[in-house]
């Protein structure tokens, strides 16, 4: 047990350095998500609390994400991807993105908050984890329930649940229509022990109308933190 603990953390370490190295050209990754051996550890016990998880996403000035998925939408650029590369800096107001989209077609695109101050607020304020890694992990940790613990070596995963509903009136304020979407994101997010973020894996979709375009959507990917922007 000890040495599968041992090979999956080095693993874990050989995935990340190798994507660090490779991530420009859309190589892509496996999952940070630990293996079935992993020993489930109540919360409390050793693993990070929410709140320290949370504190550590909010500590970075500047980060590096990559999300791989089948199709991934990207609100942003109105488009569907299968790998998204992006890295922000809250310090001096940049951001860029690496996009390969489901047609095979790359591009990327660079933010200024000087010369493009909706797209940096787009950015900021975003929960989608093609955009902003960050915010969509506050958003989940903070609004959501933590269902599991699990300890892998020095690394633990933790399985949160989010579910919310999206109304919007489609009629008149006279006489109102209102839609409802059922909207359940299951996330498995892996931290070290100081709580900070590694990588995981994500689940999202919608339920609602047939005949609203926003509703019954579905999303999967996987992710890893690459660490802060070194421009």
């Amino acid at each position: 047990m000890k040495r599968q603990i041992v090979l999956f953390s080095v693993f874990v370490i050989l995935v990340i350095l190798g994507y660090a190295l490779h991530g420009d050209q859309g190589t892509p990754i496996h999952s940070a998500v630990p293996n079935e051996n992993s020993t489930h550890t109540p919360v409390g016990e050793k693993a990070p609390s929410v709140n320290e998880v949370l504190i550590s996403l909010g500590s970075y000035e500047s980060f590096c994400w990559v999300v791989n998925g089948t199709s991934l939408p990207v609100p942003f650029f109105g488009i569907q991807a299968k790998w998204v590369k992006g890295c922000v800096n809250y310090a001096n107001g940049s951001a860029v993105y690496w996009v390969k989209k489901t047609d095979g077609r790359s591009f990327h695109y660079i933010v200024n908050a000087t010369l493009d101050d909706l797209d940096w607020s787009v950015i900021t304020h975003t929960y989608s984890p093609g955009l902003n890694i960050m915010n969509f992990l506050s958003w989940v940790l903070t609004d959501g329930n933590v269902t599991d613990v699990k300890r892998a070596g020095n690394l633990y995963q933790l399985n949160l649940s989010l579910d919310y509903v999206d109304e919007s009136n489609a009629g008149t304020i006279e006489n109102p229509h209102i839609i409802r979407i059922y909207i359940t994101w299951n996330v498995t997010l892996i931290v070290n022990a100081d709580g900070e973020p590694i990588g995981g894996h994500f689940v999202g979709k919608s339920r609602g109308p047939s005949n609203v375009n926003s509703a019954n959507w579905f999303q999967e990917g996987n992710f890893t933190l690459l660490g802060e922007w070194k421009q």
